[in-house]
Parts: C-alpha cells; structure tokens; sequence
C-alpha cells in the first residue's frame, strides 16, 4: 500500500479507510487533494474494497484552504499566459484533482466532525453519504 504525507489509508475487511491528518484544522492544499484523489483510484483498483470512509484528525474535518504557502503567488504569477486555461495556474490543478474525487466510482462515507468550512465542504460532498457530528 502507497504511503502518503497528510492522509493515512487502511482497510478493515470490505472497507477502506482514507484519514485526512492535518490537526488540528485540516486545511487543504493541492497536495491534500491529490494524495486524497491518488488512494481512491487504488481503492477503485481493488477489487476486494466495496466502500470508502473519508474522515479526519482534529477539530475539524476540513476547515478551508491553506494559504499559508509563501510560493503561492509566485507559482500562480508563473503559469499566467495568453491561454485562459493555463492562467487558472494552481487554481486549475486543484480542479482537476478534485474532478478525479467525484469520478470514485465505489461509494464514500464522509464521517464528518467540526467544520468543513469553504473548500473543505468539496470532499464532504463528494461523498454519497454524510454523517456530521460537533466537533
């Protein structure tokens, strides 16, 4: 099994596992998303999983965008060109990771606690089924 940096996936029996672990907030980044969109393509790969729980550490599920990166602005002025398509920049990367999330085509269960604020609601709803707590 792949390991990755912010999420740690496991199975138990028929059920994969996918935790975000970003405490105590989880906010995302293109990275997160990826690595999120990169194990539900090998859960869909494995014949033996029927179904995906997406859930988190900490006191959120998903408390919005990272904008802590000191480079960001610098790798969006970076990829500003006459096409409208390549000036989305990283704006468009994290689309196209989020659209390989919505493709999963075994079901997901976001086990939501706390806030799943601005972005962080993306992965919420990509789930066909929810259940939220307070965190």
């Amino acid at each position: 099994m792949t390991t990755y940096k912010d999420i740690a996936v496991e199975t138990r029996g028929h059920i994969a596992i996918i935790e975000i672990r970003k405490p105590p907030f989880n906010f995302f980044d293109i990275l997160l998303i990826q690595q999120i969109a990169d194990a539900l393509d090998g859960i869909d790969a494995n014949p033996e999983i029927r179904a995906t729980v997406l859930c988190a550490q900490g006191k959120a599920f998903c408390a919005g965008a990272d904008f802590s990166d000191p480079n960001r602005k610098e790798t969006e002025a970076a990829a500003k060109s006459g096409d409208p398509a390549d000036n989305l920049g990283s704006i468009g990367h994290l689309y196209m990771e989020a659209v390989r999330i919505f493709r999963a085509k075994k079901p997901i269960v976001a086990a939501v606690q706390g806030a799943a604020i601005g972005g962080g609601v993306g992965p919420r709803v990509a789930a066909g089924f929810r259940r939220a707590c307070p965190g």
